[in-house]
């Protein structure tokens, strides 16, 4: 009984605490604050956390992708702020999990299924102990009605309590009634659906437990010289296991050969686009060819995720396909290289732009996977070392993009070293507002006669006004509980 009526506390104090910091309210401090509450109670409802790395871990990303959120508040960091709080609640229903995708659709779950958990909870609860509730009624019923007789007397009597009980009156109604009590109504049921996703344990656990533990029993870290099963029966009929080997050797081979021939041609072309000033002829090279060469890098970690599925990593004398297979590794990573150097070309001919940036943390990503595959090849690991490596890669390589405020990053680059005083000013107008107090500093650069043309300059002096008056708009009516540091550097006029 205890238990629960604990629980039902908590998950009710969570809801009133999500409303109070929320309710009209952008992120900023109040994130901060509520991921901080919210990792404390986990921590002290199930204490084990500490002895589990992987969930202790990813507590303290997310608390730390908070901190991004309060610091510079971009759009990216609350982003990853959201998918790491999902992916805590799914690492605290099932903290033995290693696949971060199955922790992410079980936090996405436990919002489901929390309000069933409850409602069934509450109903056994309330089955078995409804007397205990009637005596604790009655206990407190004389109690309370003499607490509110001499109330009323002190608050006639006392004017100096009739002030203090008015202003704490106030004070409570806009914290828990507000004055629209639509909005609040909605954050109060997201902060019971929140609350109640970790403090009750979701229904789809058991489902989740039974399909990560079939998942490892299929797909063992480590693989194992095993007699063919009836899946791979029709594959073995054509080809044995030799006929195999021939055939993974002589592709990758052939497409060893092939990728030399790519890479010498990709080399020439980078070098001759080094002293080329031509804007269209960057453009086209980097958005025509990047797309089909990182699919390239995709479909070469398949083929060899196919050759080295199973027995064929225990033939006898197989160091020559596996050197092969390493050659074509090492051959895509410097395709990977080669086209992370193209957009850098790019970049400093013609400025920072979000596509060229996430093509850099794209290829990031795909050299971890030449990596993880390396690593899977050499020692023998299965499919699911993969995707739990390049899930925790994925994982990492967004917390980190997220701590930098990107849109200060391409603005600050493309005014201070983009060549031939080639400023894209539309494209700085069309980015967030965190920029804004950079793009007043620098006003009279930006605006200068070398940049705009009269006509420019009365278009964009009026959009610049807009954009101020717009920010203005936007903290209208927000107190302490959104305050981020991007915003309050944009409060502040530039000299």
């Amino acid at each position: 009984m205890r238990t629960v009526l604990f629980k039902n506390l908590i998950t009710i104090a969570g809801g009133l605490l999500m409303a109070f910091l929320f309710t009209g309210e952008g992120m900023g401090l109040n994130t901060l604050i509520f991921t901080l509450l919210f990792v404390g109670l986990t921590f002290y409802q199930n204490p084990e956390i500490i002895g589990q790395k992987s969930t202790l871990f990813i507590a303290l990303g997310t608390i730390t992708a908070s901190m991004f959120v309060v610091w510079h508040h971009s759009a990216l960091a609350q982003t990853v702020y959201i998918l790491s709080f999902i992916l805590y609640i799914g690492a605290i229903q099932h903290r033995t999990l290693r696949f971060l995708g199955f922790g992410f659709l079980l936090g996405m779950g436990s919002f489901l299924s929390a309000p069933i958990s409850m409602v069934q909870n509450m109903g056994k609860s309330l089955r078995g102990d409804w007397k205990n509730l009637f005596k604790w009624a009655q206990l407190l019923l004389i109690p309370l009605i003499l607490a509110w007789l001499f109330l009323s007397v002190y608050y006639q009597a006392v004017p100096g309590f009739e002030h203090v009980l008015d202003r704490l009156s106030q004070w409570f109604s806009n914290i828990i009634f507000w004055k629209n009590p639509g909005p609040a109504f909605w954050m109060f049921i997201w902060g019971v659906v929140i609350f109640g996703s970790v403090l009750w344990k979701s229904v789809l656990v058991p489902l989740v437990q039974k399909l990560a533990s079939k998942l490892e029993i299929l797909f063992p870290t480590d693989l194992e010289l095993k007699r063919r099963k009836t899946v791979w029966r029709l594959f073995s009929s054509i080809m044995g296991l030799k006929k195999e080997y021939m055939i993974a050797m002589l592709s990758i081979s052939i497409l060893n050969g092939l990728l030399l021939l790519v890479n010498i041609s990709h080399l020439s072309d980078l070098i001759r686009m080094q002293f080329s000033s031509q804007a269209h002829e960057l453009s086209q090279s980097l958005h025509a060819s990047t797309e089909l060469l990182i699919l390239s890098i995709l479909m070469a970690m398949g083929v060899l995720l196919l050759f080295f599925r199973r027995n064929l990593n225990f033939y006898p004398n197989n160091q020559v396909l596996k050197v092969l297979a390493y050659t074509w590794l090492a051959q895509n990573a410097l395709l990977a290289l080669m086209t992370f150097y193209q957009d850098i070309i790019y970049i400093i001919h013609y400025g920072m732009a979000y596509y060229r940036l996430w093509l850099a943390f794209f290829l990031m990503l795909v050299s971890f996977g030449l990596l993880s595959m390396y690593v899977k090849i050499a020692q023998r690991k299965s499919i699911f070392y993969l995707l739990v490596s390049n899930a925790w890669g994925v994982y990492l390589s967004l917390l980190l993009i997220s701590c930098v405020n990107w849109d200060l990053v391409i603005t600050r680059f493309n005014i201070f070293q983009a060549k031939n005083e080639q400023v894209d000013l539309y494209f700085l107008m069309s980015m967030s507002d965190k920029n804004i107090f950079l793009l007043e500093k620098h006003r009279d650069y930006l605006f200068s006669e070398k940049i705009l043309h009269q006509e420019e300059k009365q278009y964009f002096n009026a959009r610049m006004k807009r954009r101020r008056v717009g920010f203005a708009n936007k903290l209208e009516g927000r107190s302490w509980k959104s305050w981020n540091f991007a915003d309050y550097r944009n409060r502040i006029k530039p000299e």
